[in-house]
């Protein structure tokens, strides 16, 4: 297996593998697979969040001989509404976040401290 990218930024928890095996003309696509991935990555297809713990396997191409075909402004736009519709055949879901913070007040506030943070869900430690 050969990895081509990590995403988005090339850092992230995303990644694509390339498990195809005697396709002819995939290393001239590779680069323009790779920026549609990070901009799909980048900009996920719920709203527009990065998207986080996503593998794609590409296990099958079938490439133009024709090199007008292969270009760049051939494959971007392509790549990227395929990565989309993988995103969405997959049943994404948004999560929320959670975050740890310590809070300092005086006793005459806690009060409302209390109120507010049970009106946001929060836990209490």
């Amino acid at each position: 297996m050969k990895i081509w990218t990590f995403g988005p930024e090339n850092e992230g928890a995303n990644i694509v593998v390339d498990m195809v095996k005697g396709a002819q003309y995939l290393n001239e696509i590779r680069d323009s697979v790779c920026s549609a991935f990070q901009n799909a990555s980048k900009n996920g297809i719920l709203a527009d969040e990065n998207m986080r713990g996503c593998r794609f396997n590409i296990v099958d191409v079938k490439v133009h001989a024709d090199a007008v075909h292969r270009s760049g402004a051939q494959i971007l736009p392509a790549a990227r509404r395929l990565f989309q519709g993988l995103q969405l055949a997959a049943r994404p879901t948004l999560l929320e976040a959670i975050f740890l913070c310590e809070i300092t007040a005086p006793a005459q506030v806690l009060g409302g401290v209390y109120n507010t943070l049970s009106q946001r869900r929060a836990s209490i430690i």
